[in-house]
């Protein structure tokens, strides 16, 4: 695995991204937030508007997003009670089908 940082890659794509992220289906909101938080990119106005779009769309993810969302805020230490309690909501409604990475995921 290449562990190269390129902070100013990640913030022309958060800069690029932000005003676009309305247009973007759950999967890429999802793998947005997951990819800066893997890589360890800090982008506060990224995550922060990819949480209130999360938050307000929760239904429309598929659990692997939703787990991948939890997993990434989690991971980036970012705080954002809105998307946490939708996702939580989801979650509970959803548990009986999740597989073992997504409850580790949502853990």
């Amino acid at each position: 695995r290449a562990r190269v940082k390129a902070p100013e890659l990640f913030e022309a794509i958060a800069a690029e991204a932000v005003p676009r992220l309305d247009s973007f289906n759950p999967r890429s909101l999802a793998n947005m937030a997951w990819a800066f938080a893997r890589i360890g990119e800090k982008s506060p106005e990224l995550f922060d508007e990819i949480g209130d779009r999360v938050a307000s769309r929760i239904g429309e993810f598929e659990t692997f997003d939703v787990t991948n969302v939890v997993w990434a805020f989690a991971r980036a230490n970012v705080a954002a009670p809105r998307l946490f309690e939708a996702a939580a909501g989801v979650s509970v409604e959803r548990i009986a089908t999740f597989n073992a990475m997504d409850l580790a995921n949502t853990a």
